[in-house]
């Protein structure tokens, strides 16, 4: 028999998670949605393929850190994004309502994609969605590890570079 965690246990999770994703400079934090029944793979694929379009279009490589998580057969992705080019142009010279819009018209389901002003705020919204807390299944996926890497806050307190464990 497994007992969930305790509450402290919980906080203190969510608490180092924040502090993980607080390492990196986002610019956006978004929410993607998908029909019920969609698996995993498929909506990884959707995602894949907008982030695509984003990179080609912007000309910016794109970063992220998309949690997926699914309650009663629902899946949606949660995801801070940061992107930049050699130009120093990033996502926040980019319109997010205009890429919400192409995920819209492309799936046919909602998206939210807004401008991240407060660091923290976002990155605490995205450590109690990584953690799963209220869903049946949250699972992290990082992208373009390698500009990840680049960008990211360097503590070396242990959790540099936790995806890589």
């Amino acid at each position: 028999m497994t007992l969930a965690p305790s509450h402290q246990e919980q906080r203190d999770c969510v608490e180092i998670w924040t502090e993980y994703v607080s390492r990196f400079p986002w610019q956006w934090a978004a929410t993607f949605s998908f029909e019920y029944g969609t698996n995993y793979f498929v909506a990884q694929k959707k995602f894949i393929k907008w982030r695509f379009k984003l990179i080609d279009e912007e000309k910016l490589r794109v970063g992220a850190y998309i949690m997926s998580s699914s309650k009663k057969r629902k899946l949606h992705f949660h995801g801070l994004l940061l992107g930049r080019n050699r130009h120093g142009k990033t996502l926040m010279d980019c319109d997010c309502r205009k890429w919400r819009n192409v995920w819209f018209a492309t799936n046919r389901t909602d998206a939210k994609v807004k401008p991240v002003y407060n660091l923290h705020g976002a990155c605490a919204y995205q450590a109690m969605q990584y953690l799963g807390f209220k869903a049946d299944f949250a699972e992290p996926e990082p992208f373009d590890l390698d500009l990840l890497q680049d960008v990211m806050e360097i503590k070396n307190d242990g959790l540099d570079f936790l995806e890589k464990l």
